[in-house]
């Protein structure tokens, strides 16, 4: 019988204590508000590294600014393992700059792909083609077709190889992956679970998971509700970190755990400084998450979508290493799953 995570001992609690202190802890997605106070809370929960989201250059701007105030808590934007490695050692945060959608390179009725290496000058190292919907490249989990990649999407994910820019799947459809797996030298899903234990249309289907991954990508496990597990989060029922450990043992068990990673996608602080104890942002008039139930699921009754129980919050990220080791990992499987797997992909495309 699987131990559960509240089944820990002393012992077993000390030791998954001492392994995430001495690992490099790695947030492959975080779409928090990233300001001079959760740059701190990022960093006093442990973390190593965490992908910083930009979506054209006032934003960019915006994250060297925070950076350029706060230089002895966060570094960056690195692009280098070295860099990371370095950050851990001097107990700062690392950030790296990741883009949850391409529109940033479309102007008018076609893509501008010649914006594309001056991002990449400004850190820029982790590209996804769309969002959910469709665009000029790709076409979107959540559209009515299942149509892949466009010729632009095509010519966008060459234009990624020539830099060694991943390319992120986890908001893409199914033949949009497949095609991203097939172009592309470093497909990835920084955020996306699997659909054969949560079945949306977000998660990634085994033949998804097993094509990102004969290219050596990595999967990053996410914790927001309606894709780690189905509940009537309307009535205040939302599911529990052993919901989330059961998509890193379902994934090591199809393609290996070295595959496995975190993307937590977090979105804290949204509301303001007073939001920060708070799951997720409360909704607003035109929010995206109130549009599509099937997909975001609905609010608990705080008015929020609250994640995993135990996994709720960037603070909660050493529950990860403890509920492995209720689970029987070995030390370097959870090294693997906390930083070190995306830590080797990152070396083999940005460099050591």
């Amino acid at each position: 019988m699987v131990k559960k995570f509240l089944e820990l001992n002393k012992n077993e609690t000390d030791h998954a204590l001492e392994l995430y202190e001495k690992s490099v802890v790695l947030n492959c997605l975080d779409a928090s508000t990233y300001d001079d106070e959760y740059v701190h809370i990022v960093r006093d929960s442990g973390l190593t590294a965490t992908a910083v989201g930009i979506d054209g250059f006032e934003s960019t701007a915006a994250k060297y600014k925070l950076i350029e105030r706060n230089p002895d808590i966060v570094t960056g934007p690195v692009t280098s393992v070295e860099e990371i490695r370095r950050a851990k050692k001097e107990g700062k945060l690392a950030a790296f700059l990741n883009a949850q959608n391409s529109t940033m390179l479309i102007h008018g009725a076609g893509p501008s792909l010649d914006l594309l290496p001056l991002y990449y000058k400004l850190g820029l190292r982790i590209l996804m083609p769309t969002y959910n919907t469709r665009n000029v490249f790709a076409n979107g989990c959540d559209e009515r077709g299942n149509c892949g990649l466009s010729h632009y999407g095509v010519e966008l994910v060459g234009a990624m190889n020539k830099l060694n820019i991943l390319c992120d799947c986890s908001h893409m459809g199914i033949q949009d992956t497949l095609d991203v797996c097939e172009y592309s030298d470093f497909p990835v899903c920084t955020h996306s679970n699997a659909r054969s234990v949560c079945d949306n249309v977000r998660n990634r289907t085994d033949e998804e998971i097993k094509a990102v991954t004969e290219k050596e990508g990595v999967l990053g496990i996410v914790t927001y509700p309606s894709f780690v597990k189905w509940t009537k989060t309307g009535e205040g029922k939302k599911p529990t970190i052993e919901d989330v450990l059961d998509h890193i043992d379902y994934m090591a068990k199809l393609v290996g755990v070295k595959y496995v990673g975190l993307g937590f996608d977090f979105i804290e602080g949204s509301a303001g400084p007073d939001d920060r104890a708070r799951k997720l942002r409360p909704p607003r008039p035109d929010d995206v998450l109130l549009t599509r139930p099937q997909v975001w699921g609905k609010r608990a009754p705080s008015g929020y979508w609250e994640y995993a129980e135990h996994m709720d919050n960037i603070t909660k990220t050493i529950n990860v290493a403890k509920g492995m080791v209720a689970r029987g990992y070995s030390d370097s499987d959870i090294m693997g799953v906390l930083g070190e797997n995306w830590l080797r992909l990152f070396a083999k495309a940005w460099g050591k």
